[in-house]
């Protein structure tokens, strides 16, 4: 816990915890295999040709799809580096 390191969390609240992470984590990516846009990556994932004779733009999603990494790996950095160690009193 931030601030006083003797408080522990615990095992339900920890439970409570890791389900709302993927819950947090499941909805978008279920919400995005749905959509046109994951179904068009899906297919480019399977097939690059067959997804570019069908007329889709095969560089664009991709495109998307590489510069949503970094940002997601941004993201996790700055969430990890606000984080202060016992070192830093």
């Amino acid at each position: 816990m931030p601030g006083d390191p003797q408080a522990f969390l615990s095992t339900e609240s920890t439970f409570s915890i890791c389900l709302l992470v993927l819950a947090g984590a499941h909805i978008p990516r279920s919400l995005l295999r749905s959509s046109d846009a994951g179904r068009i990556m899906i297919a480019i994932r399977e097939s690059e040709l067959r997804s570019e004779l069908l007329g889709y733009d095969i560089h664009f999603y991709k495109l998307v799809g590489f510069a949503a990494m970094p940002g997601w790996a941004g993201r996790l950095t700055w969430q990890f580096r606000n984080v202060a160690s016992d070192d830093a009193r």
